[in-house]
């Protein structure tokens, strides 16, 4: 949902983020969702809707920005050089 750059007044289908996640995650998507709604950092908008929540949005942010500075940290020093 971070990916997809959700914001907290938007939402994204089940299906939607079945069909992002590899096949060998799919059975688990139920689940995840269930633990992030009980986290109180997703919430279900309609039946399979769900959205980020403000919690959730600050969350998948740094996540993101996270996995930026791990894969991509070495790109800064390439750019100075």
């Amino acid at each position: 949902m971070g990916k997809k750059c959700i914001s907290k007044h938007k939402n994204i289908r089940l299906e939607t983020i079945k069909d992002e996640l590899p096949n060998k995650y799919e059975k688990h998507v139920n689940k995840a969702l269930q633990t992030l709604h009980t986290e109180g950092l997703v919430f279900k908008y309609r039946h399979k809707n769900y959205g980020l929540s403000a919690k959730g949005v600050i969350v998948a942010q740094q996540l993101k920005e996270d996995f930026r500075k791990k894969r991509y940290g070495d790109l800064k020093i390439l750019m100075l050089v």
